[in-house]
């Protein structure tokens, strides 16, 4: 596992992927599912029955959550289908509520603030939404965690 994302870094690499132009984030999009398609399609695949503005916003923080840990940890080794599944099977069984138990708390902060405070930006969440989006993304943070050994 690499070490632990500072508080700092993450929050300015939400910062800079904000302010990307539409052109550049759908150009890294493009990278993001060529370079991890089994996390991608898993993302898609866990957000498909979702709100449309779930399923966005599931796009952009695998994009960006997907840019913090290339920043932090360089490129990151793609991830195999079966890893992915392990990793949600782990999810589903541990349901981490505490941050103190997670791999990347700063992460995993800055997600749970993107879910729970998303009304704020005018993006209307259920809580199906909420508690689907937030599980996947915590996937997502371990994935991200093993392919940065």
């Amino acid at each position: 596992m690499p070490e632990i994302i500072p508080e700092d870094q993450v929050e300015a690499t939400w910062a800079e992927v904000g302010a990307w132009p539409p052109s550049k984030a759908l150009k890294e999009m493009n990278r993001v599912t060529s370079s991890q398609p089994a996390v991608a399609a898993y993302v898609m695949a866990r957000t498909d029955s979702l709100s449309q503005d779930a399923r966005e916003l599931a796009v952009y923080m695998l994009l960006v959550v997907f840019r913090i840990f290339e920043k932090h940890c360089g490129p990151l080794r793609r991830i195999e289908v079966k890893t992915v599944e392990r990793l949600e099977r782990a999810s589903i069984m541990d349901e981490v509520d505490d941050a103190d138990d997670v791999t990347q708390p700063f992460v995993t902060a800055s997600i749970e603030d993107c879910v729970f405070d998303s009304g704020d930006d005018g993006i209307h969440l259920t809580p199906k939404d909420q508690e689907s989006l937030f599980l996947a993304m915590q996937v997502v943070i371990e994935a991200f965690s093993t392919a940065a050994d």
